[in-house]
């Protein structure tokens, strides 16, 4: 509750903020090959890094932060008030930045600054909810004391912070965190150095939200403070009548003549006793109505219960309507459901239709507080003019019986005429608020009474969708129960996934999906207006279990053919999930190994992005070396995008990893493979050397190379297979100086490699220097199966590649048609072109009668580029095809 006594607003959450779109954290770029960026020179001593550190952790400068903590700066360092630079990112919500830091395994999490406060502590006077559930998970302490004796439970429940105190407790809805009964009770029974329990201080401040949370995770409410006191004593002292009402009455030191006459007529007022009210109340200047104390001598009857006294304090004069905290002394009697007392005032002239400091009646309250009896009697005065009437913020009764889940109050409402379509302020209806809370019997009753169970909130977002964000399960089954629409998209196309996924929601996307059963792999692939899925949204908001849960529920072909899933790891490593980012990784290594094919690549990235994620996997060295598997997943990524920072990293923990895959994959695949696979020239080139061993050895062995040589080759970068060609073993003969790529592929037996090659236009007759031809070699090895495919080329199709004219204007198109031996991709005639049946002629001879690969010099010499180009779709010059000894090296 909002207010130590008045009803609180509601903790409602209504969904995501619609505004906070993945794809604004992610760029959308088309993809780019990453270059190795070791980040500009950075000059100063280890206190400028530290100060750059602490700075960026301020500011929230992922990049920042990472770049000098690779320089060395230290991790711990602290600022002139001993704030660290976890307590800089604490203090200033930087999620993703203590995500990041809390990936070291060096970093202090319980760190002290100079007031005593820890990181964590300074969370949870910021109401950080997300910053306090990393720092849990990494073992942050909650009993840690500041220098005045508070702690971070301490503080969530002198500002009734529940949402703190539950994340504190182990017991939010959403979290992860879990903390058992024994050590749940020693928790809320633990004492500040200030003397005070978790229990002393809620009441104390009138924290009622943190009362009835403390209440059910056995509290001793006899405990007693340094000054000897209870919790309920203190309620009393400092006047918490919605506190005093929930707390058990085991004090008998209230009513002693040692304490406080004030106090004492308090509390004889509320719990009933009339000759100790009359007894103090006949003293002389015991009672002054002017008095702030005694002024609500009338709220603490009516919050009782005691009619007697209510009548005593009606004949001396108190006021029926006097405020105390906002709230007249019906509004007490209401919500604490005391139907006589509630009679007695309106009796006495007590107005219905009062207001609170929030406009809300004591209907309202009495529907808050669960008091069907009450609720009657005050319909029975003015049943039409105030059952509908709503509160600043638009809510109704209705609305307010259907948050706290009271069934008796909602049926007496709706039986009376309750308009249970009215919305708030946020345009919420009363089956809306009742899905918030997941009360699933509310939900039924009011969808068999006719509520719509498809309207609309403020954003869009349907009672489904309010239940799945809220992860409340029993709500979401009695929804679907009733048939609602399970792929419903709010305005901006958000579907219940996006909803769950955003908020963690593990437990209802579970049963949403399970529920949708053939249907759900479309729902996974599902964008919304920003072309964001689902798993979009669970790796920007760092959702470990949501995004594994995600990627378990795909199918290969669906996860790698979804455009936008390509950039969930961008989302993922710009919101500093270390896990999370790992685990796109490793699955990014299993889809890759189970069939989906090499081509595919479900995170393609660009250059800033794949960095960003390489600095993300970089912070998580602590993790590989309990994961080995994880490291090759990383160590894979580092060789296809070209991290070498990150590859000498891993290899720094593990440098057996060098000639290891991972073990699912197929392929078996070593590092050497991935950097080939990407075309990381400068990378592969470095791996064959590590694989030769220091010092080096003369040759790479073959079953380092090979496979690493293949791919290279099937992908078109020459540039790979060249430096690894002309360090591999098992070398044949002085002629290999003569040898095109097509000639090693021979010389190895490898088909499909000699396909692949084939496809890319290669020329099985080419020779260079005079030497023999691709199919020469063929004939020679034996090679049959190779032979028959090099004697009829043409069965493969071929890979078009545009033709472009020289940059160099003293070179001419005809000389360059001199140089290179041309194949013909597509030989269908360009639609248009004004060609004579001879020419036409001419080319299907080339075609099919004068040898499939080279066009005759007189139609080489005759026609231009351009003639070429306007004759032909498309025309390749493939560049192992020189001629007159121009090739400068084997291959």
């Amino acid at each position: 509750m909002a207010d130590t006594t008045a009803p609180a607003e509601v903790q409602q959450d209504y969904g995501p903020d619609i505004s906070e779109d993945p794809s604004s954290m992610v760029d959308s770029t088309s993809p780019a090959e990453p270059t190795q960026d070791y980040g500009p020179d950075i000059n100063g001593t280890q206190e400028d890094f530290n100060e750059k550190l602490l700075q960026a952790a301020q500011d929230g400068d992922a990049q920042e932060l990472i770049r000098y903590l690779k320089r060395g700066a230290n991790i711990n360092t602290m600022d002139e008030s001993r704030c660290t630079v976890l307590h800089k990112a604490a203090l200033n919500g930087r999620t993703e930045v203590t995500r990041i830091l809390l990936a070291q395994n060096n970093l202090d999490v319980n760190a002290q600054d100079e007031d005593g406060q820890t990181a964590l502590y300074g969370a949870t006077v910021r109401k950080e909810e997300a910053i306090i559930e990393l720092l849990l998970k990494a073992g942050a302490k909650i009993t840690i004391e500041t220098t005045t004796g508070d702690t971070a439970l301490h503080q969530a429940a002198s500002e009734n912070y529940l949402q703190g105190v539950e994340l504190l407790l182990g017991k939010g809805k959403t979290t992860t965190i879990k903390t058992s009964k024994e050590e749940t009770a020693l928790l809320v029974n633990d004492i500040n150095g200030q003397g005070d329990s978790v229990l002393h201080v809620a009441a104390r401040h009138g924290s009622e939200d943190v009362v009835k949370l403390l209440l059910k995770c056995q509290v001793d409410t006899t405990a007693l403070d340094k000054g000897q006191k209870t919790a309920l004593y203190r309620a009393f002292e400092y006047e918490q009548i919605y506190v005093v009402k929930l707390l058990p009455h085991q004090d008998d030191s209230l009513k002693s003549p040692d304490t406080n006459e004030m106090i004492r007529l308090a509390y004889a007022t509320f719990s009933g006793d009339f000759p100790l009210v009359r007894e103090l109340m006949s003293k002389e200047d015991s009672v002054n109505k002017e008095d702030s104390v005694s002024t609500i001598l009338l709220h603490w009857a009516a919050a009782g219960g005691s009619q007697k006294i209510a009548e005593l304090l009606l004949e001396k004069g108190f006021d029926v309507s006097s405020l105390y905290q906002y709230g007249t002394p019906l509004h007490f009697a209401a919500i604490a459901g005391e139907e006589e007392v509630s009679q007695l005032l309106l009796k006495n002239g007590a107005d219905v239709n009062a207001n609170d400091q929030y406009g809300m009646t004591p209907l309202h309250w009495a529907a808050e507080g669960g008091s069907t009896e009450v609720v009657k009697l005050l319909l029975e005065r003015q049943c039409v003019a105030i059952i509908d009437s709503v509160s600043d913020d638009g809510q109704t009764a209705l609305h307010w019986a259907t948050l706290t889940g009271e069934k008796g109050v909602v049926e007496h409402l709706l039986e009376k005429g309750a308009d249970f379509e009215l919305r708030d302020e946020d345009g919420c209806t009363p089956l809306h608020r009742a899905c918030v809370e997941g009360h699933a019997e509310l939900i039924d009753i009011l969808i068999k009474k006719g509520a719509n169970s498809e309207s609309r909130q403020r954003n869009g977002g349907t009672p489904l969708h309010l239940a799945a964000y809220n992860n409340k399960t029993d709500a979401i089954r009695k929804l679907l129960n009733h048939n609602v629409v399970s792929n419903a998209r709010d305005d901006d196309d958000w579907t219940v996934l996006h909803w769950a996924a955003d908020k963690g929601s593990k437990d209802a996307m579970e049963l949403v999906l399970s529920s949708l059963k053939k249907e759900s792999t479309g729902m996974i692939a599902a964008e919304n207006k920003g072309g964001n899925t689902a798993l979009h949204h669970a790796c920007a908001e760092g959702h470990f279990e949501v995004v594994k849960l995600l990627l378990d529920k795909m199918k290969n072909t669906i996860a790698a053919q979804v455009d936008r899933n390509k950039y969930a790891l961008a989302a993922a490593a710009r919101s500093g999930a270390v896990d999370v980012v790992q685990l796109l990784v490793d699955w990014e290594a299993n889809l890759m190994s189970t069939g989906s094919g090499e081509e595919r690549n479900m995170f393609s990235m660009t250059e800033e992005q794949a960095k960003s994620v390489g600095d993300i996997l970089w912070m998580n060295g602590s993790h590989w070396e309990r994961s080995p598997r994880s490291a090759r997943c990383s160590l894979q990524w580092a060789a296809r995008k070209g991290d070498q920072y990150l590859l000498e990293s891993v290899l720094s923990i593990d440098p057996t990893l060098l000639r290891e895959g991972i073990p699912e994959d197929a392929t078996a695949a070593t590092p050497l493979y991935w950097s080939a696979f990407g075309g990381q020239e400068k990378l592969a080139k470095l791996l064959a050397e590590k694989l030769m061993g220091s010092p080096r050895r003369k040759m790479l062995p073959k079953e380092d190379g090979l496979k690493a040589l293949k791919i290279a080759v099937r992908k078109g970068y020459n540039t790979i297979a060249q430096d690894l060609l002309e360090i591999m073993s098992n070398e044949p003969g002085g002629e290999t100086n003569k040898w095109t790529p097509l000639h090693w592929a021979v010389h190895y037996r490898d088909k499909s490699v000699v396909q692949d090659m084939l496809r890319s236009g290669a020329n099985p007759e080419e020779r260079i220097n005079k030497g023999k031809s691709a199919l020469k070699l063929a004939q020679e090895l034996s090679a049959n199966e190779i032979q028959t495919l090099l004697e009829n080329p043409l069965r493969f199709p071929r890979k078009p590649a545009p033709l472009k004219l020289p940059d160099s204007p003293g070179e001419g198109p005809t000389d360059v048609c001199n140089t290179f031996t041309a194949n013909i991709v597509d030989f269908s005639l360009s639609e248009g072109t004004d060609t004579t049946l001879p020419i036409q002629k001419s080319v299907y001879d080339i075609i099919y009668g004068s040898g499939p690969e080279k066009i005759m010099e007189k139609i080489r010499r005759s026609w231009d580029i351009k003639q070429l180009e306007h004759q032909f779709r498309w025309i390749h010059l493939p560049a192992n095809n020189v001629s007159d000894g121009a090739y400068p090296r084997p291959l």
